[in-house]
């Protein structure tokens, strides 16, 4: 018998020596790995590929933004803060663009953060 294994054949080996067996991914990963290697397997995914680059040309490509639109739904946000989660986003067409530096105090301890809610400004930086 020749001595000289395929690799993934010797790693199946080397698990089941050590008495851990093949673990559920392992077998997952397996049994994908030969359902998607099917030649059939392939042909449906190139079919899908060749549909959904002929629908370009059969349904358009939709309201595409411009970068027009993307800055007018800028201009648009007007110092909304998303609830809280982000600092007031303010774009300006209006050029130079004036410097804001505006904040909230934080306060982390033991993995906690907190803090009291409002925002403070650097004298000159206000909005």
């Amino acid at each position: 018998m020749c001595d000289r294994v395929a690799p993934h054949v010797a790693a199946v080996r080397a698990v089941n020596e050590f008495g851990t067996g093949i673990g559920f991914f392992d077998r997952f990963a397996g049994r994908a790995a030969r359902f998607a290697s099917k030649p059939w397997f392939f042909g449906l995914c190139l079919l899908m590929v060749i549909i959904w680059v002929l629908s370009d040309f059969v349904i358009g490509k939709g309201d595409v933004p411009t970068k027009d639109k993307i800055f007018e739904g800028a201009y648009a946000l007007g110092g909304d803060d998303l609830g809280g989660l982000v600092y007031p986003m303010r774009f300006s067409t209006e050029l130079p663009r004036k410097k804001i530096g505006c904040g909230w105090a934080v306060v982390n301890t033991k993995g906690k953060s907190t803090s009291d809610g409002q925002m403070f400004c650097l004298k000159g930086l206000e909005p």
